[in-house]
């Protein structure tokens, strides 16, 4: 990953925090996911969407079905 890269991936992380912070944790996790495509390596966006997903879970926001 470039420098570029690395820079927008951050850049997207700190908007999602952001957005995570303020409760808005549906356009948290859209920039989390833009960042992990960004660098698919970070394990540490990885865990955030972990931990959105349980918000989620627990707020009875996400319906996943089959």
């Amino acid at each position: 990953m470039g420098e570029s890269e690395a820079k927008a991936e951050k850049t997207l992380k700190d908007q999602g925090n952001e957005f995570f912070k303020a409760g808005n944790y549906l356009k948290a996790a859209a920039l989390y996911t833009q960042a992990i495509k960004k660098d698919t390596s970070n394990a540490t966006l990885y865990r955030v969407i972990v931990k959105v997903k349980r918000i989620f879970d627990r707020k009875g926001l996400l319906r996943i079905t089959k």
